[in-house]
């Protein structure tokens, strides 16, 4: 599965890069939504609710997906914009996973515990949120104040996570920082 993923999202991008027809586009969408979509559920990421740094990843997978379906709703109908799944890309996947490995690596390098605070938490809710705006105007309504909303939402997420880790970041690492410092809980390691 792991290969057949890597290997439809290649010949999505392929046909994307060649220009080739909407047939072909849409086939190799579906391909790869159906693929990412399979593993995504094989994760089970329901199980990591209670832990929020292992739950924004796979929310930041789960808006890949989405991206993945508008990618295909895109060639199925021009109901769709092909911006959609872009900014659903970027703002959703993106975001929330690299918010989510910043937050990771801060609190691992810095011997921080694997917790996350208040401020931290609404900057996961912000960028979890940041993209629905965004689709809202692409798909059903070109208003720029859904696109201020998008700014919004994405930028106080960012902000709200700088102002949690801040301390972290410039100050002395705590004692233990080395890698290994901390482990996740058991039921969530591979293996």
């Amino acid at each position: 599965l792991e290969y057949a993923t890597a290997g439809a999202m290649l010949a999505l991008a392929v046909a994307d890069l060649c220009g080739a027809g909407r047939g072909w586009l849409l086939a190799s969408a579906v391909t790869a939504l159906t693929l990412q979509a399979w593993r995504w559920a094989r994760w089970r990421g329901w199980r990591t609710l209670g832990e929020p740094l292992l739950w924004t990843l796979h929310a930041g997978y789960a808006w890949f997906i989405v991206a993945l379906a508008l990618r295909a709703l895109a060639e199925a109908t021009p109901l769709v914009p092909r911006s959609a799944w872009i900014h659903t890309f970027t703002l959703g996947a993106l975001g929330l996973t690299m918010g989510s490995l910043m937050t990771r690596v801060t609190l691992r390098h810095t011997g921080r515990p694997p917790a996350l605070g208040r401020a931290a938490r609404l900057a996961f809710g912000a960028l979890l949120l940041a993209p629905l705006p965004r689709l809202a105007h692409a798909l059903i309504e070109p208003a720029s104040a859904l696109l201020v909303a998008t700014t919004l939402l994405w930028t106080a997420g960012f902000l709200a996570w700088l102002g949690a880790h801040a301390r972290a970041l410039l100050t002395a690492s705590l004692p233990g920082s080395a890698a290994g410092a901390w482990e996740p809980r058991p039921e969530f390691q591979s293996g």
